[in-house]
């Protein structure tokens, strides 16, 4: 099974600690406007980015044509994340 979210720019910046399993992060979404597409490959490349673009898109569908960039920072557990919105900036509309 394939599983879709909607399409956005994704960077992460931070540590991911394996020997203690815990990380902190910043991660900063650029929500794009078109379609949904799969993010089965990002959970290829790295689980913790696919399961971060597959839940951001859950949460946020409603909220995607209105967002230009959010912003998060994510720390704990790597099993129990804290992800907690730093920043919420509404898309201009154009003129």
């Amino acid at each position: 099974n394939a599983l879709s979210g909607l399409e956005a720019d994704i960077a992460m910046k931070g540590s991911v600690n394996l020997v203690r399993r815990d990380l902190n992060m910043e991660a900063v979404v650029a929500p794009e406007i078109s379609a949904t597409v799969g993010v089965a490959a990002a959970f290829a490349v790295n689980p913790i980015v696919g399961a971060a673009v597959f839940a951001a898109s859950k949460v946020l569908g409603p909220l995607w044509s209105k967002v230009s960039i959010l912003r998060y920072h994510i720390s704990g557990p790597l099993d129990d994340p804290q992800i907690n919105e730093v920043l919420r900036q509404p898309r201009k509309e154009k003129a």
